[in-house]
């Protein structure tokens, strides 16, 4: 069974910086994982966007909330997994991830990380099997609670393309509007990525999405 933990900040407010990036790319996940019945027979554009409006709000309604964090059960490929996204805010991430990798039973290898990272262009997803929180303070907590920085974790890029003088306020102010428009794109490729590693293994997933970047 593996654990997906996408890092992000709870709250409307929050949505729509560059910090919930972690938290869209699970959204993507347990839309992707999800059971889709069809689209209604009807020659109503209105109804089957209604219908596929509804559908995707039940698909991504959370399973249950378990040491502070929504989760859902779900199956990539041949594996059990948890998709979990933390309800403690960014800089106690690590509280939470401990707590879910007690309650069902992960060790670190288990574990998989999925973050924002400042340090990367928008369109592009770094895989790493180990590393440090690189001025990340969602995983600084998850590396202090957990205690071992041996675990994969996904970076998704959210470089700025201007200059900025407190990276800490850029991440919590909305992103830019052309960000708002390819987001979909940007959280469905690091979706790909993050069931690469679970479906082919960390080392393929590497070779298949750290080289590649989208064209945004």
């Amino acid at each position: 069974m593996r654990l997906i933990v996408g890092l992000g900040n709870p709250g409307p407010q929050y949505t729509w910086t560059p910090h919930n990036l972690g938290f869209h790319v699970i959204d993507r996940i347990v839309e992707r994982t999800s059971i889709a019945d069809g689209s209604p027979r009807t020659a109503w554009p209105s109804l089957i966007n209604y219908v596929a409006q509804f559908r995707r709000k039940q698909a991504i309604k959370p399973d249950d909330l378990v040491a502070n964090s929504y989760i859902w059960r779900r199956r990539i490929g041949e594996e059990q997994v948890v998709l979990a996204q933390p309800q403690t805010y960014m800089n106690s991430s690590g509280a939470a991830v401990l707590g879910l990798m007690r309650k069902f039973s992960a060790s670190s290898q288990d574990l998989i990380v999925v973050f924002d990272d400042v340090a990367i262009s928008w369109g592009t997803v770094r895989i790493r099997l180990k590393g440090s929180a690189g001025g990340h303070n969602g995983m600084r907590s998850v590396l202090e609670r957990v205690g071992t920085p041996e675990f994969v974790r996904v970076r998704v890029g959210v470089e700025p393309s201007f200059t900025v003088g407190d990276l800490a306020t850029y991440v919590l102010h909305p992103m830019p509007n052309a960000w708002r428009k390819t987001h979909g794109a940007v959280a469905d490729f690091a979706a790909q990525a993050t069931e690469s590693v679970v479906t082919d293994g960390p080392d393929l997933a590497m070779t298949k999405y750290n080289n590649r970047s989208l064209p945004v």
